[in-house]
């Protein structure tokens, strides 16, 4: 396993990780609102310290 370091991370990719990580956040929290899916099948996790409602990926 890889150590990444400070120098290895450039400003563009933080960014896009940032940006998906909150796409993915706001996709689950209008699917849990709208309630598109059984309330069921979604987790209550922590992202950033604030609490949300993310779907349960099944393992492969």
């Amino acid at each position: 396993m890889t150590t990444i370091t400070r120098q290895d991370l450039n400003f563009g990719q933080v960014v896009a990780d940032v940006l998906c990580e909150f796409l993915e956040v706001a996709v689950h929290l209008i699917l849990y609102v709208r309630e598109v899916y059984p309330v069921g099948i979604f987790q209550k996790r922590k992202k950033y310290n604030v609490p949300v409602q993310s779907l349960e990926v099944p393992a492969p």
